[in-house]
């Protein structure tokens, strides 16, 4: 009976390759993860901000970013999208609203900021508009305008997509 055989040589490069595979890749993921979130999700976050009306100084929008936190050793890689280091403080309040509550010394000073530069009033006139925010903020706390979550949800295909795409041409599987 005819019979064929087929050999693979070179088993011990190829398992080299695959071992040192092994170690790269959560970092060839950690790359592929950390640029998919800052050209997808990072700028429709910032977006969402916008629309929402929660857009003041700035500062908020400018500390949403992309953190990864790739571990070679146990061969995964992870991404962390949104603000770091609870700064700005009142990022929480705006994703999620808040209970009502007495506005801290830092709040006070931010709102009493957003009203002579947001609304242009300032002295009397301002502090009455001043003293009407807080004692809505301490009677009925305040709504939420979620950015973080809801964009994840919206963008979730496209940002797997394009994360996937990443790290085919990173591994060589596919070109540009």
């Amino acid at each position: 009976m005819p019979r064929v055989r087929v050999e693979v040589r070179g088993t011990k490069e190829i398992l080299a390759k695959i071992r040192t595979l092994q170690l790269v890749a959560p970092t060839l993921m950690g790359r592929a993860l950390f640029t998919s979130s800052m050209r997808i999700l990072v700028p429709a976050m910032r977006r969402r901000l916008r629309t929402n009306k929660s857009i003041f100084r700035g500062v908020l929008s400018q500390s949403i970013g992309a953190k990864v936190e790739a571990s070679p050793g146990k061969g995964k890689a992870s991404v962390i999208v949104g603000t770091f280091n609870d700064f700005p403080s009142y990022t929480i309040n705006i994703e999620r609203g808040s209970r009502r509550h007495k506005p801290t010394k830092e709040e006070e000073a931010r709102l009493k900021d957003w009203v002579r530069v947001k609304l242009g009033k300032s002295g009397d006139l301002g502090e009455q508009i001043l003293a009407g925010v807080i004692k809505g903020i301490t009677e009925k706390g305040t709504k939420k305008k979620p950015f973080i979550v809801p964009v994840f949800k919206e963008k979730r295909k496209l940002f797997t997509k394009d994360f996937f795409g990443r790290l085919r041409v990173q591994l060589g599987l596919r070109a540009k």
